[in-house]
């Protein structure tokens, strides 16, 4: 299986496509604390809940 975020892949023929991925990544630049992993927890739900309402999964 290849992933790949493009329409084709030069040499190979797209016989399935299997549907859309998506993922959530931050890069924090601050010390970590119990605080910062709480606002990065609500983040990641707030856009966790959003890709399910646009993409109606």
């Amino acid at each position: 299986m290849i992933l790949t975020t493009t329409n084709s892949i030069e040499g190979h023929k797209i016989e399935n496509y299997l549907g859309i991925v998506t993922g959530v990544s931050s890069n924090i630049k601050t010390s970590f604390s119990f605080k910062t992993e709480k606002n990065m927890n609500m983040i990641s739900d707030i856009i966790i809940k959003l890709k399910k309402r646009l993409f109606k999964i």
